[in-house]
């Protein structure tokens, strides 16, 4: 995560030394996961298309990204050979995305029912929120194969729809106010 908003920080600069910079630290993604390049390329072209940025620079930056990943997980796998496999028959969906139920990274309870609240006040404005929902869907739908690589990804989704989840309760009109209290206070 750090490394991606370096990476991102370092590559919605003008400057060609801050482009070099942004492509040293997207091609050091690989060496955790070939999961974590992937988001990251993604992400990168998202937000490449949608901030009509020059695409040169999506391309040089991409290229060094998944030549990085290409060199490094061939050898890995000449290596070690494939995974085992995804857990995704192995355990449960909710121990693997719950941390109240064990999963290692995961989601609050609390956090996902503020989330589903967000999710509603939000869909008011969906068409400013389209691309966040997809990338949302896409996160949620793989997290069933990996979810202790995507949950971290899709946990900044939570976070945004939770607080907006969370601002809707506290700005609703409630009749009794130490309910209301008392329920943010929970929360």
């Amino acid at each position: 995560i750090f490394l991606n908003i370096l990476g991102f920080y370092f590559f919605i600069k003008k400057n060609k030394i801050f482009k070099f910079l942004s492509l040293f630290i997207f091609a050091s993604i690989p060496f955790f996961n070939f999961f974590n390049a992937l988001v990251t390329l993604v992400l990168l072209f998202t937000y490449s298309v949608f901030s009509k940025i020059n695409m040169k620079r999506f391309y040089f930056v991409a290229s060094g990204i998944i030549l990085r990943t290409t060199i490094y997980h061939l050898y890995i796998f000449y290596k070690f050979g494939l995974p085992q496999g995804s857990s995704f028959l192995s355990t449960s969906f909710l121990s693997n995305t719950i941390s109240d139920l064990g999963a290692l990274v995961g989601f609050s309870f609390f956090a996902v029912l503020l989330s589903i609240v967000g999710l509603v006040v939000t869909w008011k404005k969906r068409h400013e929120f389209f691309y966040i929902y997809i990338f949302a869907i896409i996160l949620f739908l793989s997290s069933f194969f990996f979810p202790n690589y995507i949950n971290i990804y899709l946990n900044f989704i939570i976070v945004i729809l939770a607080g907006y989840g969370f601002f809707f309760l506290m700005d609703k009109k409630w009749q009794v106010k130490i309910i209301k209290n008392a329920t943010l206070l929970l929360i």
